[in-house]
């Protein structure tokens, strides 16, 4: 019972792990194209830049300098490094039980 414990908490921490670097990975795809001023009207560009809007809600406007490429390198990276950090505390917890 408690080898199927370990087991399951350990997929659990996997999981979130790989959900935690596919956010930071859609996020950091976001200030890549912003800085080098990719096609907006590409299909991926424009799912990264849905997706990112979405993940990046509490952080778009906490920074807002004039160049627009240093407002999306400020906002989204400090979204990015939050959901990392937090994702890899949660992973440390986890892994703990």
């Amino acid at each position: 019972m408690i080898r199927m414990r370990e087991k399951l908490i350990g997929a659990a921490a996997t999981v979130l792990s790989l959900v935690t670097m596919g956010v930071v990975l859609v996020l950091a795809l976001r200030i890549l194209f912003t800085a080098v001023s990719v096609n907006g009207h590409s299909g991926v560009v424009q799912w990264v830049t849905h997706a990112s809007d979405r993940l990046a809600w509490g952080f778009k406007n906490i920074f807002t300098p004039k160049n627009h490429k240093a407002a999306v390198l400020a906002n989204y990276g400090s979204a990015a490094l939050v959901y990392l950090v937090a994702g890899q505390v949660l992973v440390k917890v986890l892994r703990r039980m």
